[in-house]
């Protein structure tokens, strides 16, 4: 290992297990590193009781390819550490309340406008169960954008960029009602960008319901966005913006 690749990976255990204290109050936690499988596992208890409540696997390759700088790549980089972070713990059971949404709306704002795809097409297929939370996200959304238009809140002319993102949501669920499925060979970013809004407010729907629920049910509530969640941190959607008005929609 290199000195710099030395220098990267004692900045990502100081931010892990920093990030882990600030979440988690009173939480001790350990790392050791595991030259076979050459990755790093962060040990998450509590001391009063010494006992072990989850484990955080990060590969070496990960570890030394950190950077704490405010650089484009840095920030893209602390929010991949950062999803590992907040899912495992959700997963766990320490974060059972926790709004991961808010952290794809703040993960927008934080990236560059040039750091996302823009212009390409690309090739997706999708299960059953990410499709249907997808038609259920955008469902849900699409009839919150159309309040926006029906109260008349602002002029409807001013929201241009708006209104046809509402026209990518009818189109979108239009396939689906003729195809039964969104799964598409050559679809737009802009296309794309409106699955992950979609998702995200599946998401969204998921933690208000969950907060009035009993332990079992939020349990099994976050199961489901846990899944939702680390589904739109692989492939294309990690490289996707959702669009700018949907942190409006999330926080309402």
């Amino acid at each position: 290992m290199s000195e710099q690749d030395q220098k990267n990976v004692a900045a990502a255990i100081e931010y892990i297990t920093s990030k882990i204290g600030l979440l988690i109050q009173g939480a001790k936690c350990e790392y050791i590193y595991d030259p076979g499988r050459m990755s790093y596992t962060f040990k998450v208890s509590f001391s009063e009781k010494n006992q072990r409540v989850t484990e955080l696997v990060f590969s070496r390759e990960n570890m030394e390819d950190f950077s704490a700088e405010n650089t484009s790549y840095g920030i893209r980089f602390r929010y991949y550490i950062d999803f590992k972070i907040y899912i495992g713990l959700i997963k766990a059971g320490l974060l059972s309340f926790f709004k991961i949404s808010s952290i794809f709306i703040q993960e927008a704002k934080d990236r560059e406008q040039d750091d996302w795809w823009k212009d390409r097409y690309v090739r997706v297929a999708f299960d059953n169960k990410i499709t249907a939370e997808f038609i259920i996200g955008l469902n849900k959304l699409k009839e919150a954008v159309e309040r926006t238009f029906n109260e008349n809140v602002v002029d409807a002319s001013s929201l241009n960029e708006l209104k046809e993102d509402l026209d990518r949501m009818n189109g979108v669920l239009d396939y689906y009602n003729v195809h039964k499925s969104l799964d598409e060979t050559s679809v737009s970013i802009k296309s794309l960008s409106i699955l992950k809004a979609a998702a995200i407010y599946a998401i969204v729907e998921k933690e208000r319901k969950r907060n009035s629920s009993q332990p079992y049910l939020t349990s099994k509530i976050n199961e489901k966005i846990c899944s939702i969640a680390g589904f739109l941190r692989e492939g294309a959607f990690l490289e996707v913006r959702p669009p700018e008005w949907l942190g409006d929609y999330v926080a309402v």
